[in-house]
């Protein structure tokens, strides 16, 4: 019983502004958009973003790179992860890139479309683990 409402709480999507299970309140990453730092006053900074592009979501400005060492291989790696999830349609609005690109992210899709917005948090499924290793 324990485990499952651990599970729960773990694959729940949190806004910015709550409080983690540990206590840790979620916050705006430095440099992105924030109560003081945004394109207008109507903008809401606390939803779930998400992009549908693998080439957005792994850049610097949203995936650290850490550090990884293969104990079989005996090779380190630089490693980067994302969450794969679903997004109930209809639930969010398409937003432009904001990391002030200067080129086209991915060609796949335009970059005024490349973050998906919800303050639903019933919404969005955590579907899987999406690791890099370079």
């Amino acid at each position: 019983d324990r485990l499952l409402k651990f599970a729960k709480q773990c694959i729940n999507p949190m806004l910015l502004g709550n409080c983690t299970p540990s206590g840790r309140i979620i916050r705006e990453r430095k440099g992105h958009f924030n109560d003081k730092y945004k394109p207008s006053d109507d903008y809401n900074t606390k939803q779930i973003f998400v992009s549908s592009s693998i080439r957005y979501a792994s850049q610097p400005a949203y995936a650290d790179t850490q550090r990884w060492y293969d104990t079989t291989s005996k090779t380190w790696y630089d490693a980067r992860i994302a969450f794969q999830v679903w997004i109930r349609p209809g639930s969010f609005t398409l937003t432009r890139e904001t990391i002030g690109a200067r080129n086209q992210i991915d060609p796949y899709v335009k970059n005024k479309e490349l973050e998906w917005a919800t303050s639903d948090k019933s919404a969005v499924i955590l579907r899987g683990l999406l690791v890099n290793l370079t």
